[in-house]
């Protein structure tokens, strides 16, 4: 998914992965998962889960890191 040590292109802080989002991919037509990354300052990153190599881009998708809380879910 993501290297441990991979950073935040943006502020530098530590990325860990908040979503696997199935997509369909444009370029071959195949249903593929994106993993959504984001830091502490909420930077919201993505790339295709079956290509680790692949740059970071800005992800399109909002982050959801509170859903759970603003749902009364506590973690």
């Amino acid at each position: 998914m993501t290297n441990a040590s991979e950073d935040c292109p943006t502020c530098g802080e530590s990325l860990s992965v908040a979503e696997m989002l199935l997509c369909l991919r444009t370029e071959d037509g195949r249903r593929v998962c994106q993993t959504v990354l984001v830091c502490g300052n909420r930077h919201a990153w993505a790339r295709w889960a079956d290509r680790p190599e692949e740059t970071l881009r800005e992800s399109p998708y909002p982050p959801h890191l509170d859903r759970r809380r603003s749902q009364g879910v506590d973690r």
